[in-house]
């Protein structure tokens, strides 16, 4: 497996159209994804680093927000935040974290127009 120095990450928050108001919070690790990328030979991906990771994940990422019986345009939903990240790690003290709002602002027009209906 390749060696690398930090984490990639997808978080989202949107607030639920509930009484209580609450925020529905998730973060999904893109890491291992990318090692598997990565240590797969000619497909673009050379390292974990921002410059490598970010046209990636310009290109592939794609996301749906999915209601309980309700269908919506994805990209219309109110108060739904997305980011792009990475915890970095280095050989002294604590990791860091990046944001890249570059990358979102290129994959929400990628979004799905309408939320896929579950029971």
């Amino acid at each position: 497996m390749a060696k690398f120095d930090r984490e990639w990450y997808v978080d989202s928050q949107v607030k639920r159209a509930d009484a209580a108001g609450d925020f529905s919070v998730d973060t999904t690790p893109l890491t291992s994804l990318l090692l598997e990328y990565l240590d797969t030979p000619g497909n673009g991906l050379e390292s974990l680093r921002p410059e490598h990771v970010k046209p990636s994940l310009k290109k592939y990422l794609r996301w749906r927000v999915v209601f309980h019986n309700d269908t919506n345009d994805a990209r219309t939903v109110p108060d739904l935040k997305i980011g792009v990240s990475a915890k970095i790690y280095h050989d002294e003290g604590e990791p860091t974290y990046e944001e890249y709002p570059d990358v979102v602002s290129d994959i929400l027009p990628g979004a799905s127009r309408t939320a896929i209906v579950t029971a």
